[in-house]
């Protein structure tokens, strides 16, 4: 089996930045903070917080350094450490035999927090829905002189929540055929970490854990609850994770699985897809790509798990690419956003336009790279009336409008299909992935990040030839008609669909006239994509599940990942590449394509 080392693995030996899945070039690798030095000149002058600008410069370790002791946090021990690799059924513990019964159960859990700690008594004086200590006020409430807020994820640094506008859920799905058992959770958070959901695991049962074959974790990537990665804290160089609020999730989960899995009962399967999409192929009303070139992933996928009375629904799952940031920035109420009313219409229907199925709705995230999400669109109601974006309003048409396309997806005249006795099996991998990002590389020496790193040498500063792996996983599942891989984090369509011929624009052009820096439409890819590789399995719906396993960031197609020139990973580049300064460097995706190629070539 594979392992990560702290000391011993050289940095030639890690997978290549290269592949031959999607033809990507191979890409130079942007300077270490210290390779020159005027990427230290570029950091002093830079906008970044004093402390972080001192950890990234502290980070380097160039000729003639005294090595000195950084602190990487929560590292491995030195030595091998295995990364896991499975297949079910087909590894020794898990033949496959068993009563060929394919059986579904499903569980809501709550994981709303219990006390929004002094969130409640801030007082916002300039309205900027952010806490700046030098013109804001709260009741300290302990006495210990802080602000102990719980922050919200995304946007900005410094938003502590306010409220609780709706519930805060994980949902789960278990699956189970002969002795092949997966437990899906979908929740409403940013993201979790890989650490995070290992942990989870080993907070299970131990009965229960003997029963798992696969935990796969999806983040919705909801931008209105609380930071669970810590990038959002009250400042940058604080971390707004509550490693206290992250372990009562896990233990309340672990409840969750449990008591799906003692709820298992036989079940059919309806599969579907279809284009969410306005006339013409248009989504001015429903998405837009704020990355050039615009290629919006226009499928939502559906299972429907079905009783054995034949009527009874046990759950359905919504796969679709979208942020759900409808409320944007100023909002601090903590809500699903519009994966709350979306999953409120497929289980209960809207009156007046149609019966839900009810249920347990899942939703579960996909291709939302580049900014896909519905930060200026206009969302319709139901009545085709138009709302104003970034309100609860247009959250409850938006969800609304997705579910209508979900109930849509089932009809067998849309070309869904029923599966009696489908099949369930999966590999899975966990991969080295390297961290460039040196913005990253700071926040994990500043404790911001809460997960392990691997092979390089705590002992000596970050460098060149010193740069940290975090280990993460890829999964490719079949759950009969309907295929899905995961990724790690936020993934372009592009790299699922193409699109680069426009034909995935949603009516907007594939190039704004007027970007500065526009990608050399020429260089992308000629594919095959991942759905072309997925659909090469035989399945008649291909799904990309995204925030899985891990959440590392933007995942961008290499032919146009570009930094800045003077102070990347600080500052974007020129035209859209806000994206690379929130990725961990341009080798994560071709490792990537890479681990996922791999499980999709083997044959079951």
């Amino acid at each position: 089996m594979p392992a990560a080392r702290r000391y011993d693995v050289a940095m030639s030996s890690l997978p290549s930045a290269n592949t031959a899945i999607v033809g990507a070039p191979t890409l130079p690798l942007p300077p270490a903070p210290c390779s020159n030095a005027g990427v230290q000149e570029t950091l002093r002058n830079s906008t970044l917080a004093p402390a972080l600008i001192a950890l990234s410069l502290s980070a380097c370790s160039c000729a003639g350094d005294t090595p000195a002791a950084a602190d990487g946090g929560d590292t491995a021990d030195a030595g091998a450490v295995p990364l896991a690799r499975r297949e079910c059924p087909g590894d020794p513990s898990c033949p496959g035999d068993g009563d060929r019964v394919f059986r579904a159960a499903a569980a809501v859990v709550d994981i709303t927090p219990l006390d929004l700690l002094e969130g409640p008594s801030f007082v916002d004086a300039d309205g900027n829905a952010m806490y700046e200590r030098r013109f804001d006020s709260f009741t300290d409430a302990d006495g210990d002189g802080r602000f102990d807020a719980l922050w919200i994820a995304g946007f900005d640094y410094g938003r502590p929540a306010m409220g609780v506008h709706d519930p805060l859920e994980a949902r789960v799905l278990a699956l189970s055929r002969n002795d092949t058992t997966v437990v899906l959770v979908t929740a409403d958070v940013m993201g979790f970490f890989h650490d995070d959901i290992l942990e989870l695991r080993e907070r299970l049962d131990p009965a229960v854990s003997a029963e798992v074959d696969l935990l796969l974790w999806s983040s919705t990537h909801n931008h209105e609850a609380p930071d669970f990665l810590g990038m959002w804290g009250p400042d940058e160089t604080h971390s707004g994770r509550d490693p206290d609020y992250v372990s009562w999730i896990q233990d309340r989960v672990a409840a969750g699985i449990a008591d799906a899995l003692a709820r298992l009962e036989p079940a059919t399967l309806v599969h579907g897809s279809i284009r969410a999409e306005g006339p013409a192929g248009s989504q001015e009303h429903l998405l837009e790509d704020t990355r050039d070139p615009v290629v919006i992933n226009p499928f939502l996928n559906v299972l429907r798990l079905v009783a054995a009375d034949g009527a009874t629904t046990i759950a359905t799952v919504v796969n679709y690419g979208s942020h759900p940031e409808e409320l944007w920035g100023s909002n601090m109420q903590l809500t699903a956003d519009f994966p709350h009313y979306l999953r409120q219409a497929v289980e209960d229907g809207v009156p007046g336009h149609f019966d839900g199925l009810g249920g347990v709705c899942l939703y579960v995230q996909s291709t939302c790279g580049g900014l896909i999400g519905p930060r200026h669109v206009r969302p319709l109601t139901l009545d085709g009336a138009e709302t104003e974006p970034n309100t609860f309003e247009g959250a409850e048409a938006l969800g609304q409008v997705l579910a209508r396309f979900a109930l849509d997806a089932l009809d067998p005249a849309n070309g869904a299909v029923a599966e009696a006795d489908p099949e369930l099996r999966f590999r899975s991998r966990e991969l080295l992935l390297r961290v460039d990002n040196y913005a990253f590389q700071a926040a994990f020496l500043l404790g911001v990040f809460g997960r392990a790193l691997y092979d390089y040498d705590p002992d000596y500063p970050f460098d060149d030839n010193n740069v940290p792996d975090i280990v993460s996983e890829v999964v490719y599942l079949r759950v009969g008609e309907s295929s899905m891989i995961t990724v790690p984090g936020e993934s372009t369509p592009e790299l699922f669909l193409g699109g680069y011929d426009g034909a995935f624009a949603g009516g907007y052009p594939l190039v704004q006239p007027d970007n500065p820096n526009p990608p050399d439409i020429s260089a992308a890819p000629a594919g095959p994509y991942l759905r072309d590789l997925v659909a090469a399995d035989g399945s008649r719906f291909q799904w990309l599940i995204g925030l899985a396993q891990d959440e590392v960031g933007y995942l961008l197609p290499p032919y146009d990942y570009q930094l800045h020139p003077t102070q990347p990973y600080i500052d974007d580049a020129p035209g859209d590449h806000y994206e690379e300064t929130n990725s961990l460097g341009p080798r994560a995706v071709p490792d990537i394509l890479e681990a996922l190629g791999e499980l999709l070539a083997e044959t079951w």
